[in-house]
């Protein structure tokens, strides 16, 4: 049987820990980034071309890197635009656009595209 004295000092121990892991959780989510992608089409004719958007909320003194290339996957990148920026507050959030288009009539998928920031 443990002793009540050191029981107690157990459980302030734990109580301790817990608002300590929560305050750690929350302090980091209130740092995170924010990244976002749409297209403007689901559906294209051979050939067309349609917007990837991909949207980073960052704050100010963040770098930002967006993809580069000529493919994303299967998908043959026509334009990569300049990237806009919009300030809020504290926070930027850089808007990156890319056209793309395939050739060949199917189905595809962008995969996951890498967004360095820092």
């Amino acid at each position: 049987m443990i002793p009540y004295l050191l029981q107690s000092k157990i459980v302030n121990h734990q109580s301790s820990i817990k608002y300590f892991l929560f305050f750690l959780i929350f302090s980091v989510c209130g740092f995170a980034q924010q990244i976002s992608s749409s297209i403007d089409s689901t559906q294209i004719k051979i050939g067309s071309q349609f917007n990837l958007t991909i949207k980073a909320k960052v704050n100010a003194k963040d770098k930002v890197v967006f993809p580069d290339g000529k493919f994303f996957g299967a998908l043959e990148i026509l334009e990569s635009y300049p990237i806009d920026t919009v300030k809020n507050d504290n926070q930027y959030e850089l808007i990156k656009k890319y056209g793309l288009t395939q050739f060949d009539s199917g189905r595809y998928v962008i995969p996951k595209l890498l967004v360095k920031i820092n």
